[in-house]
């Protein structure tokens, strides 16, 4: 919000970034004013069951992986009290064929979903679905989203028009019969999908692995913090801008 001169953003997050996103305007309530978009691409906001089969017993992991578990503290946390809905306009896709990392990722249960319980504004575009028969509802992987066709229409559709993006408003005939969204060639789809072994030898190589996962941070802390963000940022806030 600082370097982009007091105008309201967008937010684009790929896999963890979403519920690390997620958290933030739940528990920093002030942060969804300054949001006019999220667009998430294969987020795991009820985690993944692939986490728990890594969880091996005597063997530490990474604590982000064990946040990440279904059923782990983190996860469990910020789905509670309305945190499994959108606190801003919120844009999610993702892959049910077949996302490597995050399972279940298909139909009601896919972890990628969001509810609309506070009316903000959500759209689950699983693109299998969306684009069903066609080349970009084809075998995209967890970081495959990030050049889906439909993927790329969709963030363009959010940030030009208030609210979630949405399908309906896209000529899904022109946009799902490309494999690669506008622009892209074959190298730049593997250097995406090289990104996931750069994220595999992280976790291998992490010097901060744990045998449990980490106990949540208080929530009194999380909400104090949040009385003193607002006081960090410039008086004047100009909330008709976008960015």
């Amino acid at each position: 919000y600082g370097i982009s001169a007091s105008r309201r953003i967008a937010v684009a997050a790929w896999s963890q970034g979403n519920i690390n996103s997620q958290w933030a305007y739940k528990y920093w309530p002030s942060t969804r004013a300054l949001v006019t978009d999220h667009i998430g691409f294969s987020p795991d906001y009820h985690g993944t069951v692939l986490a728990n089969i890594l969880e091996i017993p005597r063997e530490p992991l990474p604590p982000s992986v064990l946040q990440q578990a279904y059923d782990s503290n983190f996860i469990t946390t910020l789905r509670s009290e309305g945190g499994d809905s959108s606190y801003v306009p919120t844009t999610n896709i993702y892959s049910g064929f077949l996302d490597e990392i995050v399972q279940p990722q298909s139909g009601a249960e896919a972890s990628g979903r969001l509810l609309n319980a506070r009316g903000a504004g959500v759209s689950n575009n699983e693109v299998q679905t969306v684009c069903a028969g066609q080349l970009a509802g084809s075998l995209y992987t967890h970081e495959g989203t990030l050049y889906n066709p439909l993927g790329f229409a969709l963030l363009k559709d959010a940030l030009a028009n208030e609210g979630e993006g949405r399908a309906t408003r896209l000529d899904l005939g022109a946009v799902c019969n490309d494999f690669l969204a506008p622009g892209l060639v074959l190298s730049d789809l593997l250097e995406t999908e090289n990104a996931i072994l750069i994220a595999a030898l992280a976790i291998l190589v992490n010097p901060n692995k744990v045998f449990v996962e980490p106990a949540v941070m208080g929530m009194w802390f999380l909400f104090f913090f949040d009385f003193l963000l607002p006081a960090c940022l410039p008086a004047r806030f100009s909330g008709g801008d976008r960015m």
